[in-house]
């Protein structure tokens, strides 16, 4: 039977690997930092157990070839099944390009602050050249293992954000990496220049400070999207039945993904199935094609008796266009317009969608 120590590192390794499969099922780019997982396993290995590196590996070569399978199985679905560019065109891995990889690693370098992480490198270099040349090769060491730890985590998420730049929520999970630098070269500091430490500190204070008030208004802007598109679901539930034919007014190339969104809504949690496309725009892009087809080609020319439609959702800057084309048929007058704001953050986080409901 296994002890109780054994227990619980078993435990330990199989909480390990589960944590480490959900956090890489929850988005593409935390598969990257599977490799940054597994040193850092080893390197705790081989510093609180003061074994070798080689030692350090034999010991969690079991998890780490899990983490392995993890990393390998997951990069062969995206590559055959999922695929590398997808229909959203700032998205996905483009050719290689020098200067698309350094403006991704500008982006992510200014949000990880890291001209701090710069400077408290700068000042662990130039005081250490006080002390004994040994004591300079043991600060060096440290730092290499730091710095190690800080490319396997941030280098893969710039070559993959070099197409689409780092900014938002993409800066996580590289992000990361900054944050466990920038520790490691206070902390080293700390043990023997805590005036230089009060310095860094104060600089990492007034960069947060800074950039809270940016970080709450994204939060309170994305907030009022989600209340928005909350209240427009909610709507169309109150005043529509499982057959009454609704029609999605948009454009496909600009609301892509909200057009694709809102059928899968509609069709799976409000079970509303019988849904009409009224799209604008090139019927020759591959955007406009690929949703006219999602939608089964059911478009409101399709639609004979148009008095049956009960709603309709009309994108941002949409309804001035329904309107004009619709004026044959649509009576505003027999139906109630509903306008919800703040619908879209990216493009203007003051626009507005509307929708018309049969009034009963």
């Amino acid at each position: 039977m296994l002890s109780e120590k054994e227990n619980h590192k078993f435990l330990y390794e199989i909480l390990l690997i589960v944590l480490v499969l959900m956090m890489s099922l929850s988005k593409e780019s935390f598969i990257l930092i599977i490799p940054a997982i597994a040193f850092i396993k080893i390197w705790m290995s081989h510093h609180f157990q003061t074994v070798s590196w080689q030692q350090a590996i034999v010991q969690n070569f079991l998890s780490i070839a899990l983490l392995g399978l993890i990393i390998v199985s997951e990069i062969i679905v995206l590559i055959f099944f999922v695929g590398l560019t997808p229909d959203i065109g700032y998205a996905g891995i483009d050719k290689f390009s020098i200067s698309r990889i350094i403006s991704a690693a500008k982006d992510l370098h200014q949000a990880g602050d890291g001209w701090i992480a710069l400077a408290s490198l700068l000042a662990i270099l130039l005081l250490g050249m006080r002390h004994s040349f040994p004591a300079i090769l043991r600060t060096l060491k440290s730092l290499y293992l730091y710095l190690t730890l800080f490319f396997l985590v941030v280098v893969p998420q710039i070559l993959l954000y070099a197409k689409s730049g780092i900014s938002h929520r993409y800066i996580l999970p590289g992000i990361i990496g900054y944050s466990f630098l920038l520790i490691a070269l206070y902390s080293l500091l700390n043990q023997k220049y805590r005036l230089v430490t009060k310095l860094i500190l104060v600089l990492i204070l007034i960069s947060l400070g800074s950039k809270l008030t940016l970080a709450w208004e994204e939060a309170h802007t994305f907030a009022l999207e989600g209340k928005s598109t909350n209240a427009l679901l909610e709507t169309i539930e109150k005043n529509t039945t499982t057959n009454d034919p609704i029609v999605i007014v948009t454009n496909p190339t600009i609301y892509y993904e909200w057009t694709f969104s809102i059928k899968k809504y509609l069709d799976y949690v409000s079970q509303r199935h019988n849904l009409y496309l009224d799209a604008y725009g090139n019927p020759k892009s591959k955007f406009y094609i690929k949703v006219e087809s999602y939608y089964n080609y059911n478009t409101l020319t399709q639609l004979n008796n148009k008095s049956r439609v009960r709603c309709i959702i009309a994108f941002p800057e949409m309804k001035r266009i329904f309107l004009k084309n619709s004026y044959n048929w649509f009576a505003k007058d027999n139906f109630a317009e509903y306008e919800f704001s703040h619908f879209n953050r990216n493009l203007n986080k003051n626009s507005k969608i509307y929708l018309y409901c049969k009034k009963t």
